[in-house]
């Protein structure tokens, strides 16, 4: 635990957590808007779960982050 702080600490993290050590659910999923909704890109390979994943209904939990862009905001309603 000391050489991982050590090492987020000297990348810059202020605050950060570890993933879950469980390889079959961890996943890192980034999201763009594309012409018929949001399009996900897994940031690392991860083959048991599917990009699509946090886009329709899941009896798992997580967290997001999200990165406020200019302009007003809207929610998108389907």
């Amino acid at each position: 635990m000391r050489t991982l702080a050590t090492i987020l600490k000297h990348i810059g993290a202020v605050r950060a957590m570890e993933f879950d050590i469980n390889y079959e659910w961890h996943s890192l999923i980034t999201y763009t808007h594309g012409p018929s909704g949001l399009v996900p890109k897994l940031v690392e390979p991860q083959n048991q779960q599917s990009p699509t994943r946090y886009l329709v209904p899941d009896s798992r939990d997580f967290f997001a982050a999200y990165t406020r862009l200019p302009g007003p905001v809207a929610v998108p309603f389907k």
